[in-house]
């Protein structure tokens, strides 16, 4: 494995795609832009992906704050491409949710769906999230999927 490879395609195979939906159009009017089904709690793992997509409308990325439960243990800063980018975790940041924050300290904030939701309900979450308006609550958000079509109650 070269260092420019992400470290969850150690072999070569695709990394599994992006699954990211986000309300580009201002004003945003609720507590988050959009949403991120990400498919494991390795943050350093699935961050390369996010931020080249995000990159295209915050530039540089320069720092993500997330909540510390919601990740595996995670470094103070790590690198992707030539860039480094600060990662803090906080208690006090609310759960199921991380801010990217560009250079210039343009922000995207996200819901994050858990990565062992069903794929129904983690469509009509991410769907609500990124709806254009939308003022639902975190708890809300995650609510609204939970009885989809097909998603059975553990």
């Amino acid at each position: 494995m070269t260092a420019q490879q992400p470290r969850y395609a150690p072999d070569n195979r695709r990394p599994p795609a992006l699954r990211l939906l986000v309300d580009t159009r201002p004003p945003h009017t609720g507590w988050v832009d959009g949403a991120w089904w990400p498919h494991s709690h390795d943050l350093t793992a699935e961050l390369p992906a996010l931020l080249t997509v995000l990159a295209a409308r915050l530039g540089l990325v320069h720092r993500v704050i997330y909540h510390l439960g919601d990740w595996d243990e995670t470094p103070a800063r790590f690198t992707t491409g030539a860039s480094w980018v600060r990662l803090g975790g906080f208690h006090r940041k609310t759960p199921h949710t991380l801010d990217v924050v560009g250079l210039t300290g343009a922000r995207i904030a996200l819901l994050i769906v858990p990565p062992h939701t069903t794929v129904d309900s983690a469509r009509v979450t991410m769907t609500t999230a990124a709806t254009r308006g939308n003022t639902s609550t975190v708890a809300d958000l995650l609510r609204a999927g939970h009885n989809a079509p097909g998603d059975i109650p553990t």
